[in-house]
Parts: C-alpha cells; sequence; structure tokens
C-alpha cells in the first residue's frame, strides 16, 4: 500500500487519474492515540473517455441498382466525454472499410450526447450499379479513429431490373 495522502477532511479528490484506470484503496483512521484498523480495500475504476454502444438500425434488406435511399443508426454514449462536435464525432465505415461501395464517408453526429445519452444519425447511400449482395457496417469514429463495437454486419441485396423471360 502507498500513502495517498495524510488528511484531517472527512473527504479528499483524488487527481491525476487517467481513462480506464482501476484502483484499490482502504482508508486508516488515526488520532491522538495512533493509527486504528484499516478499513476493507474498496476497488473501483474511471470509466473509459470514449465508450461508444451501438444501439440500433434501420436498414433495408433490399434495393434496386443505383437507388438512393436512407439508413438510421442509433448510438449510446456510455464513456465519460461529451460528443459535442458534428466534425469531431460520428459514425464512418466499417465494412467495406472505404467509400466504395455504399458512398458514405464519415458522418458527424448532431447537437450534443451527453454520458448515458443516445443520439440517432441518418445516412443517405447510393447503391451500386451492379446487382449482387453487399454487407453494409459502421463504427463509431473520433477524428477519423474507430472506437468501441461496429454496427452489426448486414446483407443488402441489391436487384437490377425486372424481366420476364
Amino acid at each position: 500500500w502507498t500513502t495517498l495522502t495524510t488528511t484531517t477532511a472527512t473527504s479528499y479528490t483524488w487527481s491525476g487519474l487517467y481513462d480506464e484506470s482501476v484502483f484499490e484503496f482502504r482508508v486508516i483512521p488515526t488520532n491522538a492515540a495512533g493509527d486504528g484498523t484499516p478499513s476493507g480495500s474498496d476497488t473501483g475504476y474511471i470509466r473509459k473517455l470514449i465508450n461508444p454502444t451501438f444501439v440500433s438500425q434501420n436498414v433495408p434488406t433490399k434495393v434496386a441498382i443505383n437507388q438512393t435511399f436512407t439508413v438510421t443508426q442509433t448510438w449510446r454514449n456510455d464513456g465519460s466525454e461529451t460528443w459535442a462536435n458534428s466534425t469531431v464525432y460520428g459514425t464512418m465505415p466499417y465494412a467495406p472499410a472505404d467509400t466504395s461501395v455504399w458512398g458514405s464517408a464519415t458522418v458527424g453526429f448532431s447537437g450534443s450526447t451527453a454520458t448515458g445519452q443516445t443520439v440517432n444519425t441518418t445516412l443517405s447511400l447510393k447503391a451500386p450499379s451492379t446487382p449482387g449482395t453487399y454487407n453494409f457496417q459502421r463504427i463509431f469514429g473520433k477524428s477519423g479513429t474507430a472506437y468501441g463495437n461496429p454496427s452489426p454486419a448486414t446483407n443488402i441485396l441489391v436487384m437490377g431490373p425486372a424481366s420476364c423471360s
């Protein structure tokens, strides 16, 4: 054990902790007669600074070639940092990891999202010009760096024009 401080106050603010710290502490009472018996130890942690959680999404399962369509996603802020700048916080492509299929790069969140709050984002996407099944998956990003787990992998069937045979 390391002595953090000696004080006669009934509370103490501990600074210098960092994101995701795990700590264990106990209190030793002291008076004119000397030190008393240490309290039992207690373990605590510092909440992750950036800890996004995917909540839900609305993704079509079928679209036509070259069709423009929208996807909505909801993310929850389970970290201690408020998401407050749409040019910094948002979602970005995960699978595929670029804009080659859906044409949507990072889409910023609007407004401010504090710890425990959710934010909805709407993506305007364009289907590829070649029929097939394509994966759609996004991840939370801050300034281009991915955090947390991505949204579920979702297959979207891109259909060509109807034909009779």
